[in-house]
């Protein structure tokens, strides 16, 4: 639920709840802010905002997936002569426009919503719930997307290349109380049952928040499996804020949501799940 979570600061209840809004703001706890450190670009950006920031980019790709599964569903589901009633299914050229209109309340999100949102599909093969089955590109785009906590804008591409690996790119900006943004530019290699099955992550991306200032960070090998757990399995997640590096590395032998933490004078384990904060608030 992207836009619960981009919006769940205020609206991760992650970018697209419709899952895009909602997934980006994530928590909406307060946390205090801390720190070793003083780069100029970021003055307090210290041990605190790096767990954070790990939480942070750890989940945003996963969701960002988890919504495209739930838009392509509902365009699925409208293939299959179903037809939702919020948000209205509706063909245009090459694509399908889900309209939300001035607001209405999507049991599919959980959500009130109102603007609209473009799912594009090429090859797209579906099973009879709407479940995406295969393609070879898919892709969507917000229009005026938002809810009473906020807006949000972007757009997402998902495109096959050989051996069954997928180039996946977005940008994502969401006004709500604050303003965030986040993209992304790797690979992803789609199990079975495409978005929700096991799947494994690899690219770079930013993200900019209050709480974290604007950061640098890429993707190493990171294997998630939803069913078990919303941050990866295995894998690394390197972030660079200022002149402050650190990696959060994660193990198939620790507890959903605990990582291996490098953060230049430490080296500790640690549970990113253990964490209350406001990405709006430093």
């Amino acid at each position: 639920m992207l836009m619960k979570k981009m919006l769940q600061t205020t609206l991760l209840a992650v970018v697209f709840s419709v899952s895009f809004v909602a997934t980006t703001l994530l928590l909406q706890a307060c946390g205090g802010g801390g720190g070793s450190g003083t780069p100029a670009t970021l003055p307090d950006f210290g041990r605190y905002e790096f767990y954070v920031a790990s939480y942070l980019t750890s989940t945003l790709n996963a969701d960002v997936l988890e919504t495209t599964d739930k838009f392509t569903t509902l365009v699925g589901r409208y293939r299959n002569g179903e037809f939702p009633t919020c948000p209205r299914v509706r063909e245009s050229v090459d694509a399908y426009i889900l309209d939300f209109g001035r607001g209405c309340y999507s049991p599919d999100f959980a959500q009130t919503f109102a603007g609209q949102v473009t799912v594009a599909l090429r090859d797209g093969r579906f099973a009879p719930d709407g479940k995406l089955i295969a393609a070879s590109a898919v892709s969507w785009q917000t229009n005026n997307l938002n809810d009473s906590k906020g807006s949000a804008t972007g757009s997402f591409s998902l495109r096959r290349q050989p051996n069954g690996i997928f180039e996946v790119d977005y940008n994502l900006d969401t006004q709500t109380r604050c303003d965030i943004v986040a993209s992304f530019n790797g690979r992803v290699r789609l199990g079975v049952g495409w978005f929700r099955g096991q799947y494994t992550l690899d690219g770079s991306g930013t993200y900019s928040a209050p709480l974290v200032g604007k950061l640098n960070y890429e993707v190493t090998s990171a294997n998630y499996q939803p069913d078990q757990c919303d941050l990866p399995k295995t894998g690394r997640i390197r972030i660079q804020a200022g002149d402050r590096r650190g990696t959060a590395s994660f193990n198939e032998n620790l507890s959903c949501g605990t990582a291996y933490v490098d953060w230049g004078d430490s080296f500790r384990e640690f549970n990113l799940k253990s964490l209350s904060f406001d990405t709006c608030v430093r």
